[in-house]
């Protein structure tokens, strides 16, 4: 009974004293240092740290594209060691095949899925996204922000228990960026996934995320995990809010 009480006290995710580095020619490039922290089921967590600190390498790293040169990483306590569709990845380029409709382009990842039980997932995402009317569309044919909204459908096909997220938004403009960090939200809270979402923009991982884990530096290491304390919907214009916000700025200048 013990055993049983333990496991079910397990986190979600559990990264645990990963380091990782980068071979260059006869060189080593160290870009993660003894990295740990958890996530709970369900939890948003934000992501932030200066440009090549290793924040998108620790998404691969959890994603099961690579394998970390030490260290370990655990869902629901099985090791992580190949991709899986527990979890999804998102990139800051959409990444559509123009060749594909918008439904064919978010159907990608359920390759493996039988067409009779693949149709309903499509259906259910494009919906999620509000791109259920231009299934039939091409990449061609959409704006930034609905490509972008694609890969989401496409990242949340398959269900995913963890959706990560690598700078999705950074190269849209600030009205299609601040829509879309409001439909983020509105999807983790609808879906009840485990959210992970790197960005250097501090306002967005404020407006997001329930904790913010600060890196530092290259070879990032964790500065500190911080809760964010305020309810949902965000008001980016909140005193709290820019008073987190410079804190943050703090850590990372300093």
């Amino acid at each position: 009974m013990a055993q049983r009480e333990e496991k079910l006290q397990l986190p979600y995710l559990e990264v645990k004293g990963v380091s990782h580095s980068f071979n260059l020619g006869t060189e080593s490039l160290p870009v993660l240092s003894d990295i740990s922290f958890t996530l709970d089921r369900g939890q948003a967590t934000a992501v932030v740290g200066p440009s090549g600190c290793g924040k998108t390498t620790l998404l691969r790293l959890i994603a099961g594209l690579a394998v970390p040169a030490a260290g370990s990483i655990l869902v629901q306590g099985k090791l992580v060691e190949t991709t899986g569709r527990d979890r999804t990845l998102v990139f800051q380029e959409p990444r559509l095949f123009p060749w594909l409709t918008v439904a064919q382009n978010a159907a990608f990842g359920l390759r493996d899925v039988t067409p009779v039980s693949r149709l309903p997932l499509v259906e259910a995402a494009l919906k999620l996204v509000g791109l259920e009317d231009f299934a039939d569309a091409y990449p061609h044919q959409l704006s930034g922000g609905m490509a972008q909204r694609v890969a989401l459908a496409r990242a949340l096909a398959p269900q995913p228990e963890l959706l990560l997220l690598d700078e999705p938004f950074a190269a849209l403009d600030a009205f299609t960026r601040s829509r879309l960090q409001k439909e983020l939200v509105n999807l983790w809270r609808t879906t009840g996934c485990t959210l992970l979402v790197v960005t250097h923009d501090i306002e967005e991982a404020l407006y997001l995320a329930e904790r913010v884990i600060i890196l530092s530096a290259r070879p990032g290491q964790i500065k500190e995990v911080m809760d964010v304390p305020l309810p949902y919907p965000r008001d980016r214009t909140g005193a709290k809010l820019h008073q987190l916000r410079r804190y943050i700025l703090n850590q990372l200048e300093g």
